[in-house]
């Protein structure tokens, strides 16, 4: 796996972490655009206190061992494809934030836009240490996306969408980030239905959503939100 760790200076003290999967860049973790640069977005949280950490998606950067799209007929019986791996180095990924002696394990967070958003909402659902989530331009009752990283065979029976699957972050806050510029622009309304809906008796912790008039992305207006998390 490779990965990018970024840290204040000051290491006597706990840090909340912050865990940055990327999305479909050219350059993964170090991609570094005016519309998305992961290391801004690393430093910018490192700079208010937090602990971030970035790694490579499948087939990216360091971690090429597999193409990002490889699988077909035979991998999919066995439920053997991108998005599983990712998800599985995603769980890594938290293993060793949580074990860094500055790092206080009790508030990890975890920040993506699109595919990076995919990953985002997936380890929410299944791992409760990540104690607030910031999917951004992705959750849609609509789209999943269209990559192999983010469909995977049985994932979504019987109408389950993307904002059931982030509902499950519930009682634990959650701020979802979209825009007007892509899928995420038609389902603010539907998202906050079941979100209240599954969380009517557990939710403690607000809720927040925003709406950008812009394209997918992770530019200063839709960051803004989520600095801090």
């Amino acid at each position: 796996m490779g990965a990018t760790v970024y840290y204040p200076l000051d290491t006597t003290r706990k840090h909340p972490g912050v865990l940055v999967p990327h999305g479909h860049w050219k350059h993964g973790r170090v991609e570094n655009l005016p519309t998305y640069s992961v290391p801004a977005l690393a430093i910018n949280l490192v700079l208010q206190g937090y602990v971030a950490l970035t790694w490579d998606m499948v087939g990216f950067n360091d971690t090429k061992q597999i193409p990002h799209d490889f699988g077909g007929w035979r991998e999919e019986l066995w439920s053997f494809n991108p998005l599983g791996i990712q998800l599985w180095n995603s769980i890594r990924m938290l293993d060793y934030l949580v074990t860094r002696s500055d790092v206080d394990k009790t508030r990890i967070a975890c920040t993506g836009a699109s595919g990076g958003a995919t990953q985002t909402i997936l380890l929410t659902a299944i791992d409760r240490r990540v104690t607030c989530s910031v999917p951004v331009n992705m959750i849609s009752a609509s789209y999943q996306g269209a990559d192999p990283c983010e469909e995977a065979p049985n994932l979504r029976l019987d109408s389950t969408s993307n904002v059931e699957i982030a509902a499950l972050t519930a009682p634990r806050p959650m701020l979802v980030v979209s825009c007007t510029g892509d899928w995420t622009r038609y389902d603010s309304r539907t998202r906050q239905t079941v979100y209240k809906f599954l969380a009517r008796y557990l939710l403690k912790q607000p809720r927040w959503e925003y709406s950008f008039a812009t394209l997918v992305d992770w530019t200063r207006p839709s960051s803004s939100p989520a600095l801090p998390l």
